[in-house]
């Protein structure tokens, strides 16, 4: 699977699978990293990656005959010092017809 970044949109599913949907978070928040997988918020992230930086955005909204009005991530707060619900955070869309 390709990744998709800031600095690299182009991920590009399987051939027998949904038709290509923009990316909910580079159409709803267009400029902004939205890192599912940060390894400078998340120190469980960057232990788990034997103490490297990582920054990429995994996680991916698709929908046939939807576009994507608003997007988020969640589980990205601590619930307690260094400690987060999932590692890696995740992406929430609100989509519309």
């Amino acid at each position: 699977m390709m990744r998709a970044s800031p600095e690299r949109t182009s991920w590009k599913p399987p051939s027998d699978a949904l038709p290509l949907t923009p990316l909910a978070w580079s159409a709803a928040r267009a400029g902004e990293p939205g890192y599912t997988e940060d390894a400078a918020r998340s120190p469980m992230r960057f232990v788990h990656h034997g103490r490297r930086e990582k920054h990429v955005r995994d996680d991916r909204v698709l929908a046939r005959g939807l576009r994507p009005r608003s997007a988020k991530l969640v589980g990205d707060a601590p619930i307690a010092a260094g400690v987060f619900v999932s590692d890696p955070f995740g992406v929430a869309a609100r989509l519309v017809r």
